[in-house]
């Protein structure tokens, strides 16, 4: 109804916000959106088609017949009109109108007495002054023959399963969907592609995609004698309806994928961060006092946002040393909404926080403040370190041009409490921030958890090492028993068959009652942050040619508890 109103308007151009879903690969998102980005898309994410494809196809094919005329209309009927076109020397009209509802139509131009077919609860007569008077209630398709011209009326759910499809044409340049571009009308498969003619003119070759076995009816110039499908034969005969009619069968198939449950997993720990002796000697020391961006810090003498660095997306961790008696911190934390950080002294940990979606009662935070107290036996009697792990949520938009896009990522300001000060703090993102190695994949698939910058995720890395685990009790569904970040690692090979469009997604159960976060990595590329508090997503998509239907494929995938033992 949004886009019907917008014709009533007389618009002469419409933006379907969107068309076809996508995904928010790497570190792509914003914060107000998730990994999948197709809310509303006709064409899904996946690549299915949605019930919204079919309604739109019905209006565009309608729009796109009758422009440029539309735009210079001063009235339009509300009759349903699909599309029309001359096929041999016949023109062809097709109204559609839902199931049961009553109809009249008057088509001028017709002479003589129309003949219908197919459904008994459509009428038909002559009017005055040459017109075709139509009456009834629609079911499935019928016709109406008035001699040079032939109304087809279907009912709603028939009409969505309609394609008029285009035909080659030596003199077209564009593509043009205005009726006297040669085409042809297809009735029943879920996705006609193309259609083209060949041997004269005399066989109708039609390219798509069904998902049940289908009867079709086509409605083709005089020539056409024999059909193709996906380059089969297609046994047709002529139909009660004029139309050359036909079935597709369909082989269901259920393509077997292994069970990520019974492979084998090596498992090994990505915080290393919190160990005792981690040499931090070589990651940017994070020693600017000062920032041009006007989110200034709340507190310290250090700047610790993450860009002011050259790590733009990604988890980062920041890591302040200090000696003395110190009895806690104070952080206040920034990554969008949605984020999450944890917190350690040395190896103990002090606790995390998360941010709110942007609809939630608070309105959204994207922003933590907290006061970690320190458990003296904790401390170092030289140095000690407080460690923080952020995980953003993405840069914002600069939506309404007020510089929201410069909203710092990391640590906003802080404060150690008692009689000491940090003495350093350095910082680290993902492997060579903004000299990044990987080209090929370019700066927004990577973050900066360990086994990410060692490069775990990346196809052919081993875990042979004596740093990876390979028990059997290694794998993401004994999960993790305390707060850290731990990483798995599998490989698992598929044998999809051919001449089949088969999606296939990595499933996560949410539980959000618990507080994990997870990247997911498939042969090198990011396509899966996972928030089992504020999800919504719990299936990720992984499409061919970044998954790999006929072999091998190597699978990351990081868990990070946020204070409790975790399973997945």
């Amino acid at each position: 109804m949004q886009y019907k109103n917008n014709y009533a308007a007389q618009t002469s151009y419409q933006n379907l916000y969107m068309t076809y879903g996508g995904t928010n690969w790497g570190n792509l998102a914003e914060p107000t959106v998730y990994t999948s980005y197709d809310y509303g898309a006709p064409i899904r994410e996946d690549r299915t088609l949605s019930s919204k494809y079919s309604e739109i196809k019905l209006q565009a094919t309608f729009f796109l017949h009758s422009s440029p005329d539309f735009l210079v209309a001063s009235r339009v009927g509300n009759g349903t009109v699909f599309a029309w076109a001359t096929i041999g020397d016949i023109d062809y009209l097709v109204l559609y109108a839902n199931v049961g509802h009553a109809i009249e139509a008057v088509v001028a131009g017709v002479t003589g007495t129309p003949k219908v077919s197919g459904s008994s609860t459509i009428q038909a007569s002559a009017g005055p002054n040459n017109t075709l008077m139509i009456t009834g209630t629609p079911s499935g398709i019928s016709t109406i023959n008035g001699g040079k011209t032939i109304i087809i009326i279907v009912d709603k759910p028939t009409a969505l399963s309609f394609w008029n499809v285009q035909l080659p044409s030596v003199n077209a340049t564009v593509y043009d969907k205005a009726p006297d571009v040669p085409s042809v009308f297809v009735f029943g498969p879920y996705l006609v592609r193309n259609a083209t003619l060949s041997d004269s003119d005399s066989v109708l070759a039609l390219h798509g995609d069904i998902n049940s076995t289908t009867t079709i009816d086509v409605i083709t110039p005089p020539s056409v004698k024999r059909l193709t499908w996906n380059g089969a034969p297609v046994n047709v005969q002529k139909s009660n309806l004029g139309t050359l009619r036909g079935t597709l069968p369909f082989s269901a198939q259920t393509p077997s994928l292994p069970s990520l449950k019974a492979a084998k997993w090596a498992c090994t720990d990505s915080l290393p961060e919190i160990q005792a002796g981690f040499d931090d000697s070589e990651w940017i020391t994070a020693n600017k006092t000062s920032t041009a961006r006007p989110y200034q810090p709340f507190s310290g003498k250090y700047v610790l946002y993450a860009d002011e660095y050259g790590f733009h997306q990604g988890n980062t961790i920041a890591r302040g040393h200090f000696t003395g008696n110190a009895t806690g911190v104070q952080l206040s934390v920034q990554g969008g909404f949605n984020f999450g950080y944890s917190a350690w002294l040395n190896s103990k940990f002090l606790g995390s926080s998360q941010g709110t979606n942007q609809y939630s009662a608070d309105g959204g935070q994207d922003l933590a403040n907290d006061t970690w107290t320190f458990d003296p036996a904790d401390l170092n009697a030289g140095d000690n370190v407080v460690t923080v792990v952020v995980d953003p949520t993405g840069l914002e938009e600069d939506y309404n041009g007020d510089d929201t896009f410069k909203t710092p990522r990391g640590v906003r300001g802080y404060e150690l409490l008692g009689d000491s000060d940090f003495t350093e703090w350095k910082i680290q993102g993902n492997l060579g921030g903004e000299n990044f190695p990987d080209k090929v994949r370019g700066p927004l698939n990577e973050g900066g958890l360990f086994v990410e910058r060692e490069g775990a995720h990346l196809p052919g890395f081993s875990t042979s090492t004596s740093s990876w685990n390979q028990s059997s009790s290694c794998t993401p569904y004994t999960g993790i028993s305390s707060a850290g970040i731990q990483a798995y690692r599998t490989t698992f090979s598929l044998n999809l068959p051919d001449g089949i469009d088969s999606p296939v997604a990595l499933q996560i159960e949410r539980t959000p009652t618990s507080s994990y976060r997870s990247v997911i990595y498939i042969n090198g590329w990011q396509f899966g942050r996972f928030n089992s508090r504020d999800g919504p997503q719990e299936i990720f998509p992984l499409p061919e040619g970044i998954l790999n239907h006929k072999g091998e494929n190597e699978l990351l995938f990081t868990l990070w508890s946020l204070g409790m033992r975790i399973v997945v």
